[in-house]
């Protein structure tokens, strides 16, 4: 192959891997609210571990798809024949990605495992983490009384002394103007669980009326 032959055959490498992990950072900026840190978390994820995984799944279909077209002669359609690899991951992985929208009642009924209480409105949401970025999912909304009590009851949660140690009380990272304080919930009560194993926990703050719910998920 000349220096030409070889420049082409690393563009359409490089093509390639963009292509192939495209869709990594695409969902990393559409699933946290900060679409800014999400994108930088897809990009580095893809700088360190999507070079692997291309290397891996793209790359030697790509070679054997050159060796193909040297052995057939095919010059015309010899840069898309060796896109076919990337392409075909990045059409089919993509719509998979953005197809269950992070909508908070998507979310919420992921992580907890139970639907978003009925009667919830007033709703603020704070998305963050996936891949190697640790999970933090924050809601905080009104709902009626009974249904905060079912909500306490499905998810197994546990009377605890709020210590603040978790963070609950603390709103998320660089909206904290936009979000109340449940430390300053007079009479209200904090609920914990966690499944140690899987490494999910649950924090949830209840108003003294049960009306006002202030809830977090992270996962380490």
């Amino acid at each position: 192959m000349t220096a030409i032959k070889i420049l082409k055959f690393i563009g359409i490498l490089l093509v390639s891997y963009f292509l192939f992990c495209l869709p990594i950072v695409v969902e990393q900026t559409y699933w946290w609210t900060d679409r800014r840190m999400g994108f930088y978390n897809g990009l580095i994820f893809s700088l360190i571990f999507g070079v692997m995984a291309w290397g891996i799944v793209s790359m030697p279909i790509t070679m054997l798809l050159l060796g193909v077209c040297r052995w057939r002669k095919w010059v015309r359609w010899r840069v898309l024949i060796l896109l076919t690899p990337a392409l075909a991951y990045f059409a089919f992985d993509l719509p998979m990605m953005l197809a269950g929208p992070p909508t908070p009642e998507i979310r919420f009924e992921h992580i907890a495992g139970a639907p978003l209480p009925a009667s919830a409105h007033g709703l603020q949401v704070y998305f963050s983490g996936g891949l190697f970025a640790n999970t933090e999912d924050w809601f905080y909304f009104h709902c009626a009384p009974k249904d905060a009590g079912r909500l306490i009851k499905i998810l197994g949660l546990k009377e605890a002394k709020a210590d603040n140690e978790g963070g609950v009380f603390l709103p998320p990272p660089k909206v904290r103007g936009d979000w109340p304080n449940p430390a300053t919930w007079l009479g209200g009560k904090y609920y914990t669980s966690d499944n140690i194993q899987e490494n999910r926990y649950f924090q949830m703050y209840v108003d003294r009326d049960g009306r006002q719910i202030y809830f977090v998920y992270y996962n380490i």
